[in-house]
């Protein structure tokens, strides 16, 4: 298209060079001639022109299209990285609550059987010290061991450390569901959110102009203008010449 346009500029401005030497006079016989020229010049300078205009509009399209497709490149990227910055930083905040349940949980459980097993040493020193004071005390009133009043206060006494054991141990299984609770409590904490990214779309590419048509247009005309010059140079030539 360029060498088009150059070729065409070099024929116009050899036949104006052409037409107006200086040192040529022009008499009427080639009037005819140099209106048909500067007819055939203004069609194809004009269809230049227009090509040109239609060039540079070509490129300002495909410039601000350029723009903005990177604008867009970059604003889907960024909103790709702050999407994953945010699952980044809920996966981190639900590992921090995850392990704060389980140290709870350890810490927790490590102290409810450190207190059941303290609670079972004591209810069982308790049964031997009230088994020797009975004892003790049975003899001192010379009652035999396997009397009925002994066998009696014996089975009262197994009777109250076996409720005793029960007591405990649905007291250990109920600090054990508290602490399920409140480890499923820790846990309610964290976070699932689902996260998407703001994707833009890009915009079609522009479609260029035919910068062709305006020189194919610009030749016809300059055609059409030439002949015309030509004819009415003629014109002038016949009354005047």
């Amino acid at each position: 298209m360029g060498m088009v346009k150059e070729i065409l500029a070099c024929i116009i401005v050899t036949l104006l060079l052409v037409l107006t030497e200086t040192n040529v006079e022009i008499n009427v016989a080639f009037f005819p001639l140099v209106m048909a020229g500067m007819g055939l010049a203004q069609g194809i300078m004009g269809g230049m022109a227009k090509s040109a205009e239609a060039d540079r509009r070509n490129a300002e399209a495909a410039n601000k299209w350029a723009k903005e497709s990177a604008q867009t490149a970059w604003n889907n990227a960024k909103s790709q990285l702050d999407t994953l910055k945010q699952f980044e930083n809920q996966l981190k905040r639900n590992n921090q609550i995850n392990e704060k349940a389980f140290e709870y949980r350890y810490d927790a459980t490590q102290a409810l059987q450190a207190m059941n097993n303290t609670k079972k040493r004591e209810t069982s020193n308790l049964a031997m010290s009230q088994r020797a004071t009975l004892m003790s005390s049975a003899g001192a009133r010379g009652l035999s061991a396997r009397s009925g009043s002994t066998l009696s206060m014996i089975t009262a006494q197994a009777n109250a450390l076996m409720q005793a054991n029960k007591n405990q141990e649905l007291e250990y299984a109920q600090g054990l569901k508290n602490i399920r609770t409140q480890e499923k409590n820790i846990l309610n904490e964290k976070t699932f959110n689902t996260f998407m990214p703001n994707i833009q779309g890009f915009s079609p590419p522009p479609i260029p102009e035919d910068t062709k048509a305006p020189l194919i247009g610009g030749l016809v005309s300059g055609v059409m203008g030439g002949v015309s010059g030509a004819m009415t140079g003629q014109n002038f030539v016949n009354m005047f010449g």
